[in-house]
Formats: C-alpha cells, sequence, structure tokens
C-alpha cells in the first residue's frame, strides 16, 4: 500500500473526508453491536414447554408476553412466535400444512432505529410432538446468512442439537 501525502490534500477536504469515514465506522459499529436476544422453544434438556428466554437460557417475560422494547408489529405477529399461525379447526387455511423442520421463515421490523429480525420453523428435535418450533429474535437487521451465524454464537446448545440444515423456506 502506498502512503499518501496529506499536506497536500486541502484541510477543510481532509477533515470532510476524515469526518466522513468516522461516521461510517461508528454506524457499521452500531449494527454489529450485539444486541438483545430471544429464543422461544424446548430448551436443550427440558424436554417440553415452549418458553421465551434470553440467551444465558434464564426466562423472560410471563407465557406468552412479549418483552416491551419488541416493535408493536412483531408482538402481535399472527402466530406469536411460531414460524406461522396454526390451529386444527376447519376453517384454518394452515390446517394441515406440512411441518417441515429447518424450513424458515424470516421476518425483518424496521420500526426502531436498529430494528428487529425474527427467525423461525418447525423443530421437534427437542420435543417430538407437532406443532413444536425453534424460533429466534435478534434486536438488529440481519440477512438470513448473518442471523444463523449470530445465532449460534448465541445459542450454542440449542443451535447444535438440530439434525437437520436450517434453510429459509418460501
Amino acid at each position: 500500500m502506498s502512503k499518501i501525502d496529506l499536506s497536500e490534500i486541502p484541510t477543510p477536504e481532509l477533515e470532510a473526508r476524515v469526518a466522513e469515514i468516522v461516521a461510517e465506522l461508528r454506524r457499521r459499529e452500531q449494527l454489529q453491536a450485539p444486541g438483545l436476544a430471544w429464543f422461544y422453544g424446548v430448551w436443550p434438556g427440558t424436554r417440553a414447554g415452549h418458553y421465551l428466554r434470553r440467551s444465558d437460557g434464564s426466562r423472560a417475560h410471563g407465557y406468552g408476553a412479549a418483552p416491551p422494547e419488541w416493535p408493536e408489529r412483531l408482538r402481535e405477529r399472527d402466530g406469536w412466535l411460531y414460524p406461522w399461525k396454526t390451529s386444527y379447526s376447519y376453517g384454518d387455511p394452515n390446517r394441515g400444512r406440512e411441518q417441515v423442520q429447518g424450513q424458515a421463515v424470516m421476518e425483518v421490523y424496521q420500526a426502531t432505529p436498529r430494528g428487529f429480525t425474527y427467525l423461525g420453523f418447525w423443530d421437534r428435535s427437542e420435543d417430538n410432538r407437532g406443532g413444536c418450533c425453534s424460533s429466534f429474535v435478534l434486536e438488529g437487521v440481519y440477512t438470513f446468512g448473518g442471523a444463523c451465524e449470530r445465532l449460534r454464537e448465541l445459542f450454542p446448545e440449542v443451535w447444535a442439537r438440530f439434525p437437520f440444515e436450517v434453510v429459509l423456506g418460501e
């Protein structure tokens, strides 16, 4: 890499360019900074019971209650934290729909400065009954690959148990 003689660049232009670079680095740092993360599903070793948990395994809020920092659209998501709303009533369009393990649904919510990313899929690796899922919420806006990578870091015991590949569904 060649050296640049900064004395040849006019001071106002140099200061403006440095300010742009610093602003961009701060923006990238903020986007990559660890945010909050939650898991909804069966915690490893418990065999049954879907609960909302933080990455340290502690329970977050009561059954069916979303954290207050979540944007309203995420808190009111149809089916809440399941990949899609399910019921066994005859009028339900999802009745009988195959629950393919690892076929993920991903949604991004940008109602806050950092945004939130939802990733959920059917998962019977800890509880083999139908309707079991693993769902995650990350603070921040992620791509599918970025979300999977971050979740492997934050929830290693959960992610390691999946005997299937997690792929983005239709």
